[in-house]
């Protein structure tokens, strides 16, 4: 089979994916004119006459014979010519008619021949070779188009789902950034007022500071007085007679008891329960402060008339005396 022959029967090599402008074909169609090539090139091929070595030993024993044989029978003949020409005979001598030249230009002829044949045999193998190589680009290429288009259609996707989720959340994100604002705006106002009233706190501050300190004085002052008050009272109870409190009974006596209230309760289970004497009638004092807070507390105290002291001995137990003894 010849190169033009093998020409005829391989059709041209498609066009790649990359280079089609049509509809996408599968692999088998676009490496369809390929296959063709390349099953063509192998029949070339399995058609060119290939020596194998046992071959070649058999053809170079059979032209080592053949010369042997043509330089025998070259050599009878030039004796034979030799002979005759010792006989005045002509010389029949011909260089083109040696057996032996014959054989060697058939010998020639065929390794010529068997040269041919590989040339053409290295010829289809280098072009069944690129046929197969540019089968595999066509695949890989068709391949890669074929990722990159998915990635792509992957990508459009994501993109499309994210355009629709950003849709959904965009009322989100414009109530987030409308509340991010509030809260800023809640914040510098906050600021600012802060920083308007804080000498007013700082001043209400001072004031309740030098009230806490004006009353804590006051509280100091008032336990002091009542601490000696009650000094003076246990003095006076040391000086006088357990019982310091008179209730007068029924018959005119008087009974001592060592509580105020117990008197008043004895006078009153007997009848002779007067509030004049007890200072039970005493006045009440009203008195209103202010702190600096402008807040007003009203505190009522009631002031009992005073009377004159009194010896505890003139109204001991059984003492008919009818002057009532001083009740503080």
């Amino acid at each position: 089979m010849t190169n033009d022959e093998i020409n005829e029967q391989t059709p041209e090599a498609p066009a790649t994916s990359q280079e089609s402008t049509t509809s996408p074909m599968s692999e088998q169609e676009a490496v369809m004119g390929y296959d063709e090539q390349i099953a063509a090139l192998k029949a070339a091929v399995a058609a060119v006459n290939q020596e194998t070595p046992e071959q070649k030993k058999k053809r170079e024993r059979m032209e080592k014979s053949k010369k042997v044989i043509a330089a025998t029978v070259d050599g009878l003949s030039a004796l034979s010519n030799l002979f005759f020409t010792t006989q005045y005979a002509p010389n029949a001598y011909n260089p083109q008619s040696s057996h032996l030249g014959k054989v060697n230009e058939r010998i020639e002829a065929l390794k010529a021949e068997r040269q041919a044949d590989a040339d053409r045999y290295n010829n289809y193998m280098l072009r069944l070779g690129d046929a197969q190589n540019a089968k595999a680009k066509t695949i890989r290429d068709m391949r890669t188009q074929q990722e990159a288009q998915k990635l792509a259609r992957e990508k459009a996707e994501r993109d499309a789902e994210a355009h629709s989720w950003q849709a959904l959340l965009q009322p989100d994100k414009q109530r987030e950034q409308k509340g991010k604002a509030d809260k800023a705006g809640y914040e510098a106002e906050s600021s600012r007022l802060e920083s308007e009233n804080k000498p007013k706190e700082l001043e209400l501050e001072n004031k309740y500071k030098e009230a806490g300190i004006g009353q804590r004085k006051a509280a100091a002052t008032a336990s002091y007085a009542s601490a000696e008050n009650s000094r003076e009272s246990a003095k006076e109870h040391q000086r006088g007679n357990k019982e310091e409190f008179f209730g007068l009974g029924k018959s005119g006596k008087y009974e001592p008891f060592r509580t105020r209230q117990a008197a008043i309760d004895y006078e009153r289970r007997q009848g002779t329960y007067d509030p004049t004497r007890w200072g039970d009638d005493a006045s009440t004092e009203t008195k209103v402060t202010e702190d600096l807070n402008g807040v007003k507390t009203t505190t009522q105290k009631k002031i009992y008339p005073k009377t004159n002291s009194f010896n505890p001995g003139n109204y001991k137990r059984g003492n008919s005396s009818p002057t009532p003894p001083p009740l503080n």
